[in-house]
């Protein structure tokens, strides 16, 4: 290790410590999922309809007593906040997370009002897990296996922009640094191939010199991540996960740092014998650096747009999980009477604005009424238009079939209304408007509705009925929305009371909440915002990085100028200021091009586009500026 510079012995530890933060965060990220609570987790995706919610809970509970597995249902948490879980538990508790995210365990009772269709944790022997996945087979459930695979994680993680831009850029900069190392070795290769190595000899001496650098630092990076999973008592599962991930990650780092360097070290002796300046190290340092300078444009370019994409989605999504505490019945099978029933159960809350209906399920086009989305704020206008009669949104997709469509809404509201026996209070007039989506809306209502997609083959874009007035709706087909839970009411003390005098008590198998699904979407938006920020910094941070490794390219590179320049009385700017001049021109360049390469954005005038590379070109002055300052010792500059 003491024959390296400092300079390369940081790079390989940036490189090594950003292969293991590299896996640290593989592992958080899936521990912010509920991924590895246990060995085994599951996706619950039917199970059978006649039983209540206490009645799914007692067979589940059974079901994992029998097998002696540890069982628990994973539920976001109802604030919607990142990396948190709310894990009701049957038998047993799931791990808590090590890395990222945190779980919060409360014995499940008889379910209350949760959504038993969820991701469950199985904790236990792999036997075991296995007969009580064949129990729940055997008992009429559904499931997939969601347990998630390392390498699996590895790519996905992988192909998030965010990370692979600051793993680039860490790159880059050990490139850099490796380069300066094999210049200064220059004089070593020199003796040593006058005094008979071959290029071979050589090769292999530098790998074992850099792979026992190579190790030591690894053994640091690894045995810190190991005391703290021991530290935090990890289980079986997360020590396995783990492990693989650093074999994957740190091995090829490893093999890559080895590698790279024996290659420069090859490179550096066969220019040795040659009468010609070796041109390819200024070649390679200069594409690194050009390289960084895209790869941060494109990383903030691609930041910035991500942010404010993300920023809009978590403000619908706030605003929908306000309804999260609504509820949505769950029922038995229903018969006709009873579906009129569940109707004028349905239309008072509909008409005072208590509860909101999104008819989803089995039809060509969606109906709404009520604040069933705020993904119809965008069309308030249009529908306020309509003067409190249906509006047919009709996405421009479908714009070719308006007047079909508005034929067929009028159709199936007046059918509902023939099968009811009865006229409506009042002919309804459909207008229609086309609109540019109404992918929003769709995708919203499924959110809460819990509905399974429908294939239709201009998905997500489907006409939606907006119906101000519920009273044009049927009673019939008003309950059979009810029963199907879309219909969701904010006031369960009078829908249980309204249940309780209609006598169907015994058809409600369950008063689910409908805030699952959209606060599990609000933990991840604003999960992946963190992530996305954490990486940018990183970024930064290896821009920083990088800059060193720039530097102490350049002063091993001019050593001898600078020794000549100083017994001639020049100032050591004299000696640095075209290299800060160059550096920073080409930063500017670079960012010129990738951004015009990348195309104008929404919202940025041509100034600010014009603005954005002189500033670049003026941060990197700076930034080599200090860095060349502060990395100045005495004399350095004069050697």
């Amino acid at each position: 290790m003491r024959s390296f510079a400092a300079a390369t012995v940081l790079a390989v530890a940036a490189a090594v410590l950003a292969a293991g933060m590299f896996v640290v965060g593989v592992v958080g990220n899936v521990e912010a999922l509920g991924l590895l609570g246990a060995g085994t987790t599951i996706e619950l995706t039917d199970m059978p309809a006649t039983q209540t919610g206490a009645e799914h809970t007692a067979t589940l509970r059974h079901l994992a007593q029998e097998s002696d597995v540890a069982l628990a249902v994973l539920v976001p948490d109802r604030g919607g906040r990142a990396d948190t879980w709310n894990a009701y538990t049957f038998i047993g508790t799931p791990s808590s997370p090590v890395f990222r995210g945190s779980v919060s365990t409360a014995p499940i009772g008889d379910g209350g009002e949760l959504r038993l269709i969820a991701m469950y944790s199985v904790g236990g022997p792999a036997p075991a897990v296995t007969d009580f996945l064949d129990g729940l087979d055997r008992a009429g459930y559904r499931y997939e296996d969601v347990t998630p695979h390392p390498l699996e994680a590895l790519a996905a993680s992988l192909e998030q922009p965010e990370r692979s831009a600051a793993l680039l850029a860490v790159a880059l900069g050990v490139l850099v640094a490796l380069v300066a190392e094999s210049r200064r070795r220059a004089a070593r290769q020199r003796l040593r191939m006058t005094s008979g190595w071959s290029r071979r000899a050589v090769a292999a001496r530098e790998a074992q010199e850099i792979a026992g650098l190579v190790g030591v630092v690894s053994a640091l990076v690894v045995g810190c991540i190991g005391a703290v999973l021991v530290g935090h008592d990890a289980t079986g599962p997360l020590l396995r996960f783990t492990t693989i991930e650093l074999i994957a990650v740190m091995a090829p780092t490893a093999v890559v740092l080895v590698v790279v360097h024996a290659t420069l070290a090859v490179l550096t002796c066969r220019t040795l014998g040659s009468a010609a300046v070796a041109r390819w190290p200024m070649v390679v340092v200069a594409a690194a650096g050009i390289a960084l300078v895209v790869i941060g444009t494109v990383d903030l370019d691609w930041a910035s747009q991500r942010r404010t994409t993300s920023e809009s989605l978590e403000r619908t999504l706030v605003r929908e999980a306000s309804h999260g505490d609504d509820l949505v019945l769950g029922t038995r099978p229903t018969e006709y009477d009873q579906d009129v029933a569940f109707g004028r159960i349905a239309l008072g809350p509909l008409l005072d604005g208590t509860a909101s209906m999104a008819r989803v399920s089995f039809v060509d086009y969606f109906t709404v009424a009520g604040e069933a989305t705020s993904a119809l704020d965008q069309y308030r206008d249009q529908i306020v238009e309509g003067h409190g009669a249906p509006v047919l949104l009709v996405p421009s997709a479908l714009s070719a079939s308006r007047d079909a469509l508005r034929a067929a809404t009028a159709a199936d509201l007046a059918e509902s209304w023939d099968v009811q026996g009865t006229d409506p209070p009042h002919e309804p007039i459909i207008h229609t408007v086309v609109v540019p989506s109404t992918a929003s809306i769709a995708r919203s209502v499924l959110d809460w509705t819990s509905a399974v997609e429908p294939d239709l083959p201009t998905w997500p874009e489907v006409p939606v009925l907006v119906v101000p007035d519920p009273t044009d709706i049927a009673p019939n087909r008003l309950g059979t929305a009810v029963a199907n839970g879309e219909v969701r009411f904010s006031d369960r003390a009078a829908l249980e009371r309204a249940v309780h005098r209609a006598g169907l008590d015994d058809v409600v198998l369950q008063y689910r909440r409908v805030g699952a699904t959209v606060e599990g979407q609000l933990a991840a938006v604003r999960g992946e915002r963190v992530i996305a920020e954490a990486a940018l910094m990183v970024t930064g941070i290896a821009v920083v990085f990088a800059g060193i490794t720039l530097v102490t390219d350049h002063r091993v590179r001019t050593r001898r100028a600078a020794r000549l320049r100083f017994l001639t009385g020049r100032h050591p700017i004299v000696h640095h200021w075209r290299f800060v001049v160059a550096a920073a021109v080409s930063a500017g360049g670079a960012t010129a091009v990738t951004q015009a390469l990348l195309g104008p954005r929404a919202g940025v005038v041509l100034t600010v586009a014009t603005v954005i590379p002189i500033a670049v070109a003026l941060a990197t002055a700076a930034l080599l500026t200090a860095l060349l300052a502060v990395t100045a010792h005495r004399g350095e500059d004069q050697r």
